[in-house]
């Protein structure tokens, strides 16, 4: 997650939403690091690193507590965004490319179909990094909430209008997700699948008005 003082925005970063590529993006305008960026460092650890901000973890995301602490601190001073995905496609990606303490996705120690099942009973096994938790677990009213199906539009748009950049000043990277294309989800997840998503992520499904379809 990033943080400027000096254009007044935080960006929150819910796993598996393009915040890879918008920290990419902003990280070169944020002003707490303390040095300027040259180039693109060689490990994506190492650039989330140098550019998070104070007391996040190494990716950017942040727990419940410290979310709160920061909005109830800055909410009336800086403009919040995030980005929100339908949950279906993210739970995919998270499926292919994410895994206990990011070693190991869960795709190589679990079918999709009980993956899905550990999800829907919050099994530690699969809660542990935080990527399977409801994206309003990030989310608080008064966030402006991009789309991941339009990221780049929504970014640049929110870039040039809100948060002061020159048009065409800020580009999104196209960082290809290692989970490969989700779109097609719906080829995947079975009647009983389905029923334990909605139940699980009822709130991200209203909210932000998804739908398997």
């Amino acid at each position: 997650m990033l943080v400027s003082d000096v254009r007044r925005f935080a960006f929150i970063h819910i796993p598996k939403t393009a915040g890879s590529s918008i920290t990419e993006a902003l990280a070169p305008y944020i002003e707490l690091p303390r040095k300027p960026l040259s180039r693109k460092p060689k490990e994506h650890s190492t650039w989330h690193r140098e550019y998070q901000y104070r007391g996040s973890p190494v990716h950017g995301t942040l727990d419940h507590s410290m979310v709160s602490h920061l909005w109830n601190e800055k909410k009336d001073t800086h403009l919040f965004f995030t980005v929100v995905r339908n949950p279906y496609s993210r739970l995919l990606s998270v499926y292919l490319s994410h895994g206990p303490k990011w070693k190991v996705p869960f795709s190589k120690l679990y079918s999709f179909k009980e993956f899905v099942k550990l999800v829907g009973k919050k099994d530690p096994s699969v809660n542990g990094t935080n990527s399977t938790l409801s994206q309003s677990h990030w989310y608080r009213p008064g966030m402006v909430c991009l789309r991941f199906e339009n990221i780049e539009r929504e970014f640049v748009s929110l870039c040039e209008t809100r948060l002061g950049f020159n048009k065409g000043q800020i580009k999104l990277p196209h960082r290809m997700e290692k989970s490969g294309d989700c779109s097609k989800y719906q080829q995947i997840y079975t009647p009983k699948m389905r029923e334990i998503m909605e139940k699980v992520y009822e709130h991200d499904l209203k909210e932000w008005e998804y739908s398997f379809e």
